[in-house]
């Protein structure tokens, strides 16, 4: 899953963002998704036991960590997304 890319210092560039990197990775299993939310859920919804997560980001992109792992606790039924 890829995020969309935010400028730090730097002015955006409208021809360079996470939609261009997820289409150039070529890959069957690379989407995009734009907000960091949305992204958790999208892994939230393929994360299998034994998956390895690993973010990248020089911002807030943890936070879909954090969100990813607070889905996988149990809820009250004690279920959980893990498959």
């Amino acid at each position: 899953t890829v995020t969309e890319v935010y400028a730090s210092r730097e002015a955006q560039d409208p021809a360079f963002g996470g939609r261009e990197i997820a289409q150039a990775i070529q890959h069957p299993q690379v989407e995009f998704v734009a907000q960091l939310e949305g992204a958790a859920e999208h892994i939230l919804q393929r994360v299998q036991a034994g998956t390895v997560l690993l973010t990248l980001s020089a911002g807030d992109g943890n936070l879909v960590g954090r969100l990813v792992l607070q889905g996988l606790k149990p809820n009250e039924e004690g279920a959980s997304h893990v498959h």
